[in-house]
């Protein structure tokens, strides 16, 4: 994930194909780490609603 960030950030706010490319792959990762989390805690489909929902 931090390989990830300093990918983007290397980019310095050029929109480039690469930029979006790495935006794209950090929210998957974001949603596979929480995903993670819920599994751990063994969070109900329910409770992962209400967390999400909360976040927004």
């Amino acid at each position: 994930m931090l390989q990830i960030n300093r990918s983007l950030i290397n980019l310095k706010g050029k929109q480039t194909d690469e930029k979006i490319r790495i935006e794209k792959e950090i929210l998957q990762t974001d949603k596979r780490i929480d995903e993670l989390v819920y599994d751990l805690y063994l969070l109900t489909v329910e409770e992962r609603q209400i967390v999400e929902e909360f976040i927004k």
